[in-house]
Order: C-alpha cells, then structure tokens, then sequence
C-alpha cells in the first residue's frame, strides 16, 4: 500500500483469510529474502523433477522385473530404467528403440510407447512447475498485513483549543487526501497507480433520487419523496475494509444518508448589529433555526450580510439589475444513519446515528473479535460524516467550483446539488478505508495536544465519544 511504510508491514507467516485457512496461508518477505526464495523455487523444482524420475523408473523397474524369460527389448527397456538419470535421457532412449528394432518397429514402437509417455509427463510436469514457480511469489503491495508498533488513532488529550486545532488540522489533511483519491479511483473506469491503497479500490453505494424526506415532509424543498439517497449496503469489514479475520470474527457495517434542499421561510430571524459610528460596513445577520448547537449556540447557522463593495450578480433575465446576491444562504440538509450486523447470526441494529451505536451493539452477540472489529469501525464514524468532507474547504468542496473562470459561473444542472453530495459522500467512503489503515499503521508523530490511543484503551475512547 502506498500509504503504508515498510516498518508496518508484517513479515512472516500469516493467514489471508479472504482465501480461507488452507489457501490464504501466506508467508511475506522482504525483497532480499523473496528473490532468494524464488531463486530456491527454480533450483527446487528441478531437483525435484529428477529425484522423481528416479523414483518412478525404479518403481517401473522392480515392477517389470521376473525370473521369466524376456526378449531382448524388454531387458533394453530395463537397462534404460536403471541407467539413466534423468527423464529427458530415458525419453529419448526409448524413443530410439524402435529404430534398433527395425525388422519389428511396430511392435517395438508400441512396448516402448508407454515408458517415453511416462518420461515425457514427468518432463512436462516439472517443466510447467519450474516456469510458474516464480508464481508462488507475488509483488510487494498486492496484499499485505498491516502490524505496526504504533496502531491506534489520534485523539485530542483533554479539552483544549490546542487540541481542536491540531485534530482538524489532522483531519483537513486527511481529508484533502480522501477528495484527491476518490477523484482520481471513484466511478473511474481506468485504474490510476494511486488506487492500489486500499483492500477495495472504491466502496460502492446505490443512489436514490425520489427517496422519502428525511425530515419535516414540508421542510424539504422539492417535495416529501424527493431527497437524495445514498445506501452502502451491507460492507464486510474483512472484505470491503481489510480487516483480517474469520468468517465467524467478520460484522457488516452499513451507511445511509439522506440529503435535501430545505425551506428557509419560518426557520431565519434577522437583526442588525450594526455600529452607527461606522459607515464602512452594515452588519445585517440572518440566524439559520434549524437547531441547536449543543454547547456552542441556539442556531445553526449564521450569516452576515454585509459586504465593502458592490456586487454584481448576472441573472439570466432580461430586465433584472442587481447589485447583491438574489438569496444570502440556501440551505441543505443531510441526515446519516449507521448499522452494525451479525453475519453469523443474522442479527443487525436499526438505523440510528453514530453514537446510539454504543448502546445498540449488545444485542448483536458478538464474541470478542467482532466487538472489538465494531469498536474500531466506530472509532472512524465521527470523521467520516459529510460535515467533514466540507469544512475548512470553502469553495474547493464544490465541484461547481471547477467550471469557475475570473468570477464567472457556467450555467449548472437542476441537479448540480446532488453532483456535491454525491462526490462528498465519496470522501467520507473514502475516508472510512483511509482511517481503517491508519488504526493499524497508527502513527509514529504526534502532533502536540493530542495523544495515541492504541487498543489497550480504545473501548473507553469510543464508549465516552
């Protein structure tokens, strides 16, 4: 994995349990120690191949072997199966006897027939294995387990502003990499060389555009069945995350979140703070009362209207002049529900937000490596909501932002807002595998006002989340 450093990945014996206990047996070597190993394989097989030449013409020879009286032929076929060391040899003895047996080469032909089969399949056998051996290895990167004296994830050490900033300074980066990924891996048919990061190269999810309002059914702009819908399924957490474990240590984790554009008329109050001694700005704001922040303040969103300079907004109308913005803030709306699912049982939680999880998992029965796989799953949810596929990224969230020349805006499709959601939900898939990989890779710096929590004490950390 190109994220992956080298100290991280594992070398020796391990299971590969995609391929099962038998055939995901897998040993993973360095690059000195796998050419040696390849070499061996080559020198191997072809010490094999004779060592089993000799086997089988000894066996035939003791086999063949009687007090009878025999012809000639058959004590020449004898002398072949004693005295030559390697099949290719025999082959071509025994081809040759029927050239010595002239006045009879049929019958000759047909005696010695089976034997030159017999050398010619070990020469075929061994040969097709010596060309494949190569095939036993496979090139660093394919797949590889991830073990790191570091394994854990970041998280704030204590209630600090330090802390806040170094965590969404992390995440902003984590972030930034996420969109630069699944620009370049998602619903992209070729296959960039930045797309062997991850287990799966993308998560896929389906999409619906007639999905029922989320919330009030009059809040949402285009009507109660006309949100935006996006449902991952159910993703194995070994399959789809590349967690390693058995079938009976696997859970499923699912996401569905729902987005709509949402009314403003009822839910916006207006009030001036402007400072009569100032002529320079005009500070109108429009408070956003969709709900609380919990701890922070009584509204959603706020906005100031002012501006310094005039504005000039091209409409698409004949006979409209303006000088401001037609609408200060439209509003969207997304709503993001997880579950958890058993496999070996079947059982699954219903659809609730990330931190009713918790106390929703008892009820799957799961042993101990599923809890602890559902708690580390977990330990990623708070990072993974659309909220942080925007934040901190202004105008670059946007795609619309891509077909933005000197101010001016192309005209952009009805739909142009579910074309954003779509590529944010894509971050946050992304995002999902990015932090699956950094639990095990963990981190060998961290950044001031945060602390390494590794899985001695990661239940706590998720349980007070």
């Amino acid at each position: 994995m190109s994220q992956t450093s080298t100290s991280s990945i594992y070398t020796g014996l391990w299971i590969n349990w995609s391929h099962g206990a038998t055939l995901g047996a897998t040993i993973t070597l360095n690059q000195r120690d796998g050419g040696l190993l390849t070499a061996f394989l080559a020198i191997f097989v072809s010490v094999a191949g004779a060592a089993c030449w000799k086997i089988m013409s000894y066996a035939i020879h003791q086999c063949r072997a009687s007090q009878d009286y025999q012809d000639a032929l058959h004590h020449q076929q004898q002398a072949i199966l004693q005295n030559t060391d390697d099949a290719a040899g025999a082959l071509w003895d025994f081809l040759q006897l029927p050239w010595y047996w002239r006045d009879n080469e049929i019958r000759s032909f047909v005696r010695s027939l089976p034997l030159a089969f017999l050398a010619l399949l070990n020469i075929a056998v061994f040969g097709v294995a010596g060309i494949f051996s190569s095939d036993v290895t496979k090139a660093a990167g394919n797949e590889t387990l991830i073990r790191s004296p570091h394994c854990g994830f970041l998280s704030p050490n204590g209630v600090t502003f330090q802390s806040d900033d170094a965590i969404n300074i992390v995440d902003l980066n984590d972030t930034l990499a996420a969109t630069t990924y699944s620009r370049a891996c998602y619903d992209n048919t070729e296959t960039a060389l930045t797309c062997n990061q991850y287990v799966q190269q993308q998560l896929h999810w389906t999409s619906n555009e007639n999905a029922t309002c989320p919330f009030s059914p009059d809040l949402c702009i285009y009507g109660s069945t006309a949100a935006f819908e996006m449902d991952t399924g159910l993703l194995d957490t070994n399959e789809h995350l590349g967690i390693n474990a058995a079938q009976s240590d696997r859970i499923q984790y699912g996401k569905v979140t729902s987005c709509s554009p949402i009314h403003k008329r009822g839910y916006v109050t207006t009030f001036n703070d402007t400072d009569p001694n100032d002529l320079t700005y005009r500070n109108l704001f429009l408070d956003y009362n969709y709900g609380p922040i919990l701890n922070i303040s009584n509204y959603t969103y706020e906005y100031n209207t002012h501006s310094v300079a005039d504005i000039y907004d091209y409409i698409l109308t004949t006979w409209m002049s303006n000088v401001g913005s037609n609408q200060a803030v439209y509003a969207l709306a997304c709503a993001e529900q997880h579950q958890f699912c058993n496999p070996t049982n079947g059982m699954c939680t219903p659809l609730s937000g990330a931190f009713q999880l918790v106390t929703n998992l008892p009820g799957l029965d799961l042993n101990d490596a599923q809890s602890y796989t559902a708690l580390t799953v977990m330990s990623t949810l708070t990072f993974i909501n659309l909220f942080y596929s925007v934040i901190s990224r202004g105008s670059n969230a946007l795609r619309a932002s891509e077909t933005l020349s000197q101010g001016f805006q192309i005209p952009l499709p009805d739909n142009q807002w579910m074309t954003e959601v779509s590529t944010w939900f894509a971050v946050s898939m992304t995002k999902l595998q990015q932090r699956t990989v950094q639990y095990a890779t963990g981190s060998s710096y961290v950044p001031e006002g945060l602390i390494l929590v590794g899985p001695a004490n990661s239940i706590d950390i998720v349980q007070e989340a």
